[in-house]
């Protein structure tokens, strides 16, 4: 967004690699679904596990993007060709694969994640035949891409990304912590944002990368993202963190924050550009991630909360009929 409405300078390269947050946004969960759900591996319950899925995704982001279509539709200096086409914006609310990207730009990361709910679905449906699927989807994966140069068309460029291998990071580093309980040193988890901050110059200042090299960083993302994951669960990391209420706000406000910061950012530029505000690159910057940052804190706070606990309130709420009479 800076380089668009900005000027694009070495300074704004640092930057660069923020997308990376992308690579530890798979790894963790993995993790997560592993940890919440190990306990479903196997009973075959498979319609509240996916239920449980449906809600926690589809939900606010079917409500950022129904707000956002009439820009898309009727403006026209909001959007692609393709965010005119209705048939389009039926499959991005879908969450279903498109030879482009899909309206709500960032919904690319919900496909992948849908994609691994259904293969995880397998496992909870059936121990053998969830572990064969997972592991025949991630050894295709691998095999395809050294095949084929790590540069795959549509539709396997969605099925057999590198970026879903980053799952199974996840799920190992949940199944450590489950099994093994580890104990460990809190160095790892520095390691781990080091090796992240180190993979990010690379990918920073080396210009244009080639797939094999971008499939190599993004592996390498995964796996300082694995260690930070590790480690960050470990209970004095924990104890520590839980002091500070705001991280925990943002914690909890970060899929709105996701689900809203391009819009967001770029209304905002679009402002900045009407009134003739001439802000410096680094000033630019930071009001768009403070003026981001707050939207999805205010979406989550006055939207999403709300509206998750209505629907589960609803879900789990027995049927009317079903109802016990009060006891005495």
């Amino acid at each position: 967004m800076v380089a668009v409405y900005g000027d694009s300078t070495d300074l704004m390269r640092i930057f660069a690699f923020g997308s990376a947050g992308v690579q530890f946004f798979f790894v963790l969960s993995g993790f997560i679904i592993y940890y919440v759900h190990h306990g479903d591996v196997g009973t075959g319950k498979v319609l509240p596990y996916l239920q449980k899925r449906v809600v926690r995704i589809y939900p606010v982001y079917i409500l950022v993007t129904l707000a956002l279509a009439p820009f898309w539709l009727f403006v026209p200096s909001w959007g692609e060709p393709y965010h005119k086409s209705i048939s389009a914006l039926v499959l991005s609310l879908l969450l279903l694969p498109q030879d482009h990207e899909p309206h709500l730009i960032v919904a690319w990361t919900l496909i992948h994640e849908m994609m691994f709910y259904l293969v995880f679905a397998t496992l909870v449906m059936s121990r053998i035949a969830g572990r064969v699927s997972l592991a025949m989807w991630f050894s295709v994966i691998l095999a395809a891409n050294i095949l084929l140069g790590w540069d795959l068309a549509f539709p396997a460029s969605h099925v057999l990304s590198v970026n879903n291998l980053l799952f199974a990071l996840g799920m190992f580093a949940a199944w450590v912590v489950l099994r093994m309980k580890p104990r460990l040193p809190a160095g790892g988890f520095l390691a781990g944002n080091l090796l992240f901050l180190a993979t990010g110059a690379v990918w920073s200042w080396q210009g244009e990368l080639s797939e094999p090299h971008r499939a190599a960083l993004i592996l390498f993302f995964g796996l300082a993202s694995f260690l930070i994951v590790l480690y960050a669960t470990q209970p004095a990391l924990n104890e520590r963190f839980r002091r500070y209420r705001f991280p925990l706000l943002l914690g909890d406000a970060s899929y709105s924050i996701y689900l809203i910061h391009n819009p967001a950012m770029a209304l905002a530029s679009k402002l900045f550009v009407l009134t003739g505000m001439a802000l410096p690159n680094l000033i630019l910057f930071v009001s768009l991630i403070i003026i981001a940052t707050g939207a999805g804190v205010v979406l989550h706070l006055c939207i999403e909360k709300p509206l998750l606990a209505s629907i589960r309130a609803r879900i789990s709420a027995p049927p009317v009929g079903r109802m016990q009479a009060p006891s005495g």
